[in-house]
């Protein structure tokens, strides 16, 4: 039986825990890939703690997302995300317009 978890407040104080409590369901059912979205890699780089190596897949703005020839996973953050066992894929977001 899986249970629900409400946060009483929104934002990044609930990450630690969201990721916590993911992990546990993943575990639980088998789940072997993860995707995350993660737009600087901070998110990412606690996911890469708490999931098994290779498992992440960690989805990033397109660039040009936030504004013209940016892209906000900064190269150093990807390597560092990579070399965790994480697959980077910056991708655009189908709806946005």
């Amino acid at each position: 039986m899986s249970t629900i978890t409400y946060f009483e407040k929104p934002g990044p104080v609930n990450t630690d825990n969201a990721l916590a409590l993911a992990a546990t369901r993943a575990k639980e059912l088998a789940i072997e890939t993860i995707i995350l979205a993660s737009s600087s890699g901070t998110t990412a780089q606690k996911a890469a703690t708490i999931f098994p190596r290779g498992s992440l897949v960690i989805v990033t703005h397109s660039t040009g997302f936030e504004r013209k020839d940016m892209q906000e996973l900064l190269p150093k953050r990807r390597e560092e995300l990579e070399k965790l066992g994480c697959r980077c894929l910056p991708a655009s977001m189908l709806l946005a317009g």
